[in-house]
């Protein structure tokens, strides 16, 4: 008896110690526990891709110049050639089809490369990454995604055409066609929804648009606004123009702590933000370019057939 116990107790002892082993040499995939990839210039890895938010959408290649700089991702849907230049910042991913060449060059921030999981083709661009250049990654083999129209803008019905200076009343405002708030005016001015012509604000005068607590809608040929002036929006607002949208001089449109409040459509035209300026929203112009000069500033998703960044200009996700 005292044998066969022994025997039993080895036999217990030698099960438990393989099972250990077993254990030891097993790999396990456990939930909430991420492994981190340290990425290097050039370095490829096939991850599962989670697309991060885009902030900017752009049918050809953007032009990223003079300390232009994008805090979220961007996402471009051809293949073309494109420079990222000396001081210019991407601080999420870029997505681009297909597989180019991604030529680097000294003195710049890159993570690397990641392939995605669409189309190899088309291969035949370049992206140089020039020097003081920071980008997070490039994420190639991203398939292209399909953009929305924009409505149509039709003419409104209205005939007269108004200039105010200060003091001066608007009369009826289903009857004005082009609108004008001289520099002279320097007030604020509440404007309906409704389809007008061409919007122009001049130096410290602005308009109002919208209704607290409301989703409005206007129609506009085009909206001008020029120095320190600002366009301030109440309740959710969504402005249709036909042709361009235009800021200059510390002039400022929409809300910095309610920027999805404010969407712009634009059927034909761009968007220019120069010298200061600050735009609060989405702009959806399939057909134009948006530009953004000196020390202008995006806030919010821009989608665009062509995107230039320039002289310190930021455009940022909301």
């Amino acid at each position: 008896m005292r044998r066969i116990s022994q025997c039993l107790i080895l036999i217990l002892m030698w099960q438990m110690m393989t099972s250990m082993t077993l254990l030891a040499n097993k790999s396990y995939n456990l939930k909430g526990v991420a492994s981190k990839t340290t990425l290097t210039t050039n370095s490829i890895v096939k991850p599962n891709l989670q697309i991060q938010k885009d902030t900017l959408i752009t049918v050809h290649s953007p032009k990223l110049n003079g300390g232009g700089t994008v805090e979220g991702s961007i996402r471009i849907l051809l293949g073309e050639s494109f420079n990222v230049n000396g001081a210019g910042r991407v601080t999420g991913d870029i997505y681009v089809p297909g597989t180019p060449e991604i030529k680097t060059n000294s003195n710049l921030t890159y993570q690397g490369t990641v392939v995605g999981n669409g189309k190899e083709q088309p291969s035949n661009y370049i992206i140089k990454l020039n020097g003081n250049s920071t980008v997070n990654r490039i994420v190639t083999r991203t398939d292209a995604i399909e953009i929305s129209s924009v409505p149509t803008v039709a003419q409104g019905k209205g005939t007269r055409d108004v200039a105010l200076i200060e003091g001066d009343k608007t009369g009826d405002f289903s009857t004005i066609r082009d609108l004008t708030l001289t520099k002279w005016y320097n007030l604020l001015l509440e404007v309906p929804e409704g389809t007008y012509g061409n919007f122009i604000a001049h130096r410290r005068s602005g308009f109002i648009l919208g209704v607290d607590n409301r989703e409005t809608t206007y129609n506009l040929q085009s909206l001008e606004l020029n120095s320190n002036t600002v366009v301030k929006i109440r309740g959710k607002v969504t402005i249709n123009i036909k042709n361009s949208l235009v800021l200059n001089s510390n002039s400022r449109m929409g809300d910095a702590n309610k920027a999805r409040n404010l969407s712009v459509n634009i059927e034909n035209g761009g968007v220019t933000l120069n010298s200061s300026t600050q735009f609060y929203g989405t702009i959806n112009a399939p057909s134009g370019t948006l530009t953004l000069n000196s020390n202008s500033k995006l806030v919010g998703l821009v989608i665009c057939d062509r995107a230039n960044l320039n002289s310190n200009s930021l455009l940022k996700t909301y």
